[in-house]
């Protein structure tokens, strides 16, 4: 998959590796390319998972024409990270697919549990 001039994807985690993979896979099989745009760099929100390497974008130049397909490109993806953890979130973000592997929930369900 092509990565983005300038994009860093040192210190990413496991799980980053993860979603790279399967998104490369559902790509591949809808036939569609797709270019990573964000790893740890970037402009983001204070609180996005990007800094901490848990946080990928993905763009491609045919979205913006067929949005019924990247929402079928987002829902293959969720479906197969969530066999692997309940933490990913696969969203569609303007003309990009924004994956992150949020385990901030832990502390959430911990809370729930306790009460």
């Amino acid at each position: 998959m092509q990565v983005k001039k300038g994009v860093n994807l040192s210190n990413l985690k496991r799980e980053m590796y993860h979603a790279h993979k399967i998104m490369g896979e559902v790509c591949k099989e809808y036939g569609v390319h797709a270019c990573i745009t964000s790893g740890i760099d970037g402009n983001h929100e204070d609180s996005t998972l990007h800094y901490i390497g848990q946080a990928l974008d993905f763009r491609t130049w045919w979205w913006w024409q067929q949005r019924a397909k990247l929402r079928k490109v987002r829902d293959e993806v969720q479906q197969r990270l969530s066999k692997i953890s309940i933490y990913y979130q696969v969203v569609i973000s303007g003309n990009c697919l924004h994956i992150e592997f949020d385990d901030r929930k832990t502390w959430i369900i911990k809370t729930r549990n306790l009460t």
